[in-house]
C-alpha cells in the first residue's frame, strides 16, 4: 500500500467515528513506526470501538465515479467509503455474520447496476477483527481484483477466500511459469490457439470434456468436434479428452494470460 492508499485509509478509519489518537497510532502502524502488536497492547476495546469488518474494493468507470460515490455513501451510511485512484472506492464494511460479507457484495453490485446503470466489479478482502488488521485486508482485495481482471473476466465479484486456480499462478515465479510452457509447448512457450480453438477448449472444459454438450453448445455435429479436438492435439501435444492432459492445457493456458497481463 503506498503512501496516498494508507492516507486515504486513515481518513476513512476517522470519517468512521475513531478518534485522532487512535487514527494518529494506527497511521504508526501503518508507516512500520509501531508494529501491530504493540499498538494491540495498547489498545483496549474501550479506547477504539471497532466491530468485526470486511474490506470491499469497488472498480467502476472513472466517468461514473462521482455519482456512484455520492449515491454509495448515502446508501451505506453506516460504511466508510473512500476513493482509491481514478476508478475506486474502498468500503470498509461492519459484519453481522460471515454470509454478510459476500450478500453486501450482491448488494451494491444490484444497485449500482440497477440505479446507475454502470458496471461495476467488486473484490472482497479478509476481515478484520482489529483496525491493525486493515492494512492487510485492504491488500488481499487489491489482490483480488488482480487475479479476476487476469484470469476471470466474466465475473463480477471475487473473494480473497476463493481465488482458485488464478491465485494459485499469481503466487508463481515467472521462471516456474516459463518451466511449466516449455514442458506443455516445447521451446515455443505458446500454445499457438486461435481464438476459435480457445473457445472450443472452453466450452470443452466447461462441459467437463463431455463430447456431446459440448457439441451442442457450440452448434456442431460430434464428429465436427472430434476433428477440432485432434486438431489441437495436433498442436499442442495434449489430448485433452483425458482428464490429466485437459487440466494441463487449462493451466498452460492461464499461465499464458498471466505472463502477458503481467
Amino acid at each position: 500500500m503506498n503512501k496516498a492508499e494508507k492516507q486515504r485509509l486513515s481518513e476513512a478509519l476517522s470519517a468512521a467515528g475513531f478518534d485522532k489518537e487512535k487514527v494518529e497510532q494506527l497511521e504508526s502502524v501503518l508507516r512500520g513506526d509501531m508494529s501491530a502488536q504493540d499498538w494491540a497492547a495498547g489498545t483496549s476495546s474501550r479506547d477504539m470501538p471497532f466491530s468485526r469488518s470486511s474490506v470491499y474494493l469497488l472498480r467502476l468507470q472513472p466517468e461514473a465515479m462521482e455519482e456512484s460515490e455520492a449515491m454509495l455513501k448515502e446508501l451505506y451510511e453506516e460504511d466508510s467509503i473512500r476513493r482509491q485512484g481514478q476508478d475506486s472506492l474502498l468500503l470498509i464494511h461492519s459484519l453481522r455474520s460471515e454470509k454478510d460479507r459476500e450478500n453486501h457484495a450482491q448488494h451494491i453490485l444490484s444497485t449500482v447496476n440497477t440505479e446507475l446503470m454502470e458496471k461495476i466489479r467488486i473484490a472482497i478482502g479478509g476481515v478484520a477483527d482489529s483496525p491493525a488488521e486493515l492494512e492487510e485486508c485492504t491488500r488481499q482485495a487489491f489482490l483480488a481484483m488482480e487475479v479476476m481482471e487476469c484470469f476471470y473476466g466474466e465475473r463480477l465479484i471475487m473473494d480473497y477466500a476463493s481465488l482458485g486456480l488464478g491465485g494459485l499462478i499469481r503466487d508463481l515465479s515467472p521462471l516456474s511459469c516459463e518451466r511449466f510452457l516449455e514442458e506443455c509447448f516445447g521451446t515455443k512457450k505458446h500454445s499457438r490457439l486461435d481464438e476459435e480453438e480457445l473457445q472450443t477448449v472452453s466450452r470443452f472444459l466447461e462441459h467437463d470434456l463431455n463430447i456431446s454438450e459440448t457439441a451442442r453448445d457450440l452448434f456442431l455435429h460430434r464428429n465436427t468436434l472430434v476433428y477440432h479436438l485432434e486438431k489441437i492435439q495436433k498442436k499442442t501435444g495434449l489430448d485433452i479428452r483425458h482428464f490429466d492432459q485437459a487440466m494441463k492445457l487449462k493451466l498452460a493456458l492461464m499461465i499464458e494470460v498471466y505472463l502477458e497481463h503481467r
